[in-house]
């Protein structure tokens, strides 16, 4: 049972401390619950249960508030709860009113929520959470004019760049031997193993032996997780990875979970669903799309032409004898650029869990990979106001340049760059 509660927000000056005094309006977690748009995704978190029967659930910012502590600051599920305990803050941003010594919910509710908060659900809170974060950077940044009004348009016209990639989130199992696999399945009790045999006896048979087969489709490579496969990468030190494939698109600082598979797939397949899913998103098409070699096929760049977008990359065919310097320095720019989701996937892998996910199942897997790229992206944010901090507190100060930042006003991708300077 489901029991909606109040969606008018809670701000951290109401929230009642037993030792009186108030929350500090600059802390990080409540900067964060300010941003993430609770109420206008609880109805659908909500419609999963129902009104009248059942004990009553917690609620749908407890529940995505608690898997984004966890996430946020790399700790286990036990540890999450006795941090939400402990801590006033985390229980402002869980949606608590006032503090509490008790744990609002035992540690194993933080699997119920992520069997209940589905990757596609997360996806769009980030969606729209980013939205909100554009606004307000937006309306801080400096306006510029341009030359032609737009009311003059037919047509926006294709602005911003665009980064595309693929990579692999590795699940917590160990590496996969054909022996082992089989000596886990002879330990198996006599009643999983009768359970088992009429869907794995093709995958674990032992004709792929005697016959020397190298290869097995769809072939089990962990009996605890026979969701996963092994995922062909070819990159140095690991030419395979085991667990989900992801393809992700990267804009303005934002990256966004495009595409999560257990097969392996051809990322060149999601461009032109990952493009249009920009302009539904913008209201425009790219002025470019940063990707790596397997993307730029053929028909890629015929439907990007079309659509006027410049793809990064050498064009089809020989190579020319010569190449002038403004080919070169835009062929080097571009590579610059794509380079940033890159530093995305290893901040997921190194910073949170995209390295190893510890969850066991196909959906709470993939709910815990989308709630890292939402986490990732409240984290850009939370470092762009410490940025804009530092920019107002120089402005009275002696100039020392220290290093530039480039914005971008999301609406209307109007680039600013901002010199801090400090004393």
């Amino acid at each position: 049972m489901y029991r909606k509660e109040e969606l008018t927000p809670i701000p951290a000056s109401s929230f009642l401390l037993p030792f009186e005094g108030k929350l500090s309006s600059d802390n990080r977690w409540v900067i964060m619950a300010d941003l993430i748009p609770w109420a206008k995704f609880e109805e659908e978190y909500s419609s999963s249960f129902s009104a009248e029967m059942g004990a009553p659930a917690k609620s749908w910012r407890m529940a995505l508030g608690a898997l984004i502590i966890k996430e946020k600051l790399g700790i286990s599920d036990r540890e999450t709860v006795e941090q939400i305990k402990e801590n006033p803050y985390l229980q402002n941003f869980i949606g608590m009113s006032s503090y509490s010594n008790e744990a609002p919910f035992d540690a194993s509710m933080l699997v119920h929520f992520r069997e209940r908060i589905s990757a596609e659900l997360i996806n769009k809170v980030n969606q729209e959470m980013v939205k909100k974060m554009c606004k307000e950077t937006s309306s801080q940044s400096t306006q510029k004019k341009t030359a032609e009004p737009e009311k003059e348009r037919s047509e926006p016209l294709n602005r911003g760049k665009l980064i595309l990639d693929a990579t692999c989130a590795p699940a917590d199992i160990s590496y996969p031997t054909d022996l082992e696999l089989l000596n886990q399945a002879r330990k198996q009790t006599e009643k999983i193993i009768d359970l088992l045999y009429e869907q794995v006896k093709i995958k674990l048979d032992k004709k792929p032996y005697e016959n020397k087969k190298q290869s097995i489709d769809d072939r089990i490579v962990s009996l605890s997780q026979p969701h996963i496969r092994p995922i062909v990468r070819g990159k140095a030190g690991k030419s395979v990875e085991f667990g989900a494939k992801l393809s992700a698109s990267y804009c303005n600082g934002y990256v966004f979970l495009d595409h999560i598979s257990w097969d392996n797939f051809n990322e060149s397949g999601d461009l032109k669903a990952q493009v249009e899913a920009f302009k539904n998103y913008t209201g425009f098409y790219p002025e470019s799309v940063h990707v790596d070699k397997i993307y730029r096929t053929k028909e890629n760049r015929a439907w990007c032409k079309e659509r006027g977008i410049r793809i990064s990359g050498v064009p089809l065919g020989r190579p020319p004898k010569t190449v002038s310097k403004e080919k070169k320095k835009q062929a080097l720019q571009d590579e610059r650029i794509r380079n940033s989701i890159e530093g995305k996937f290893g901040q997921g892998k190194r910073r949170f869990s995209l390295g190893r996910v510890m969850a066991k199942l196909s959906h709470t897997s993939q709910t815990a990979i989308a709630i890292t790229f939402l986490v990732m992206n409240l984290s850009t944010h939370l470092s762009r106001v410490f940025y804009a901090f530092l920019y107002l507190f120089s402005q009275n100060r002696p100039f020392l340049e220290i290093g530039i930042i480039e914005s971008y006003d999301f609406t209307s991708y109007r680039q600013t760059k901002l010199i801090f300077n400090l004393a």
